[in-house]
């Protein structure tokens, strides 16, 4: 699931990415809903390359006092700019 958004979000679309979202919703309801905070942090990362900051930002926020996010960077590491979509989150929590 995370791959496909990542592969998505790569293309700088966000529409496509939007649209990736919906089937991965879709197809996979449970992880989806369980792995909602990744595709947020994707969502963001990618909102913030598009010049969205304060979109990105507000999606930070959904997820503020968890550490669902920040609690495994190893897991943002296997993905292309997986690195930068932790790095944007942690500097828009710092943010807010």
């Amino acid at each position: 699931m995370s791959l496909w958004q990542f592969a998505a979000a790569q293309t700088g679309d966000l529409q496509k990415f939007y649209e990736v979202v919906g089937a991965t919703e879709k197809a996979l309801p449970k992880d989806y809903a369980n792995l909602r905070c990744r595709t947020d942090a994707i969502e963001a990362y990618l909102l913030f390359k598009n010049n969205q900051p304060e979109k990105a930002r507000a999606l930070t926020l959904k997820w503020a006092g968890t550490e669902k996010l920040n609690s495994n960077p190893r897991y943002w590491e296997q993905y292309p700019s997986g690195e930068d979509v932790l790095k944007v989150w942690q500097q828009l929590v710092a943010q807010n």
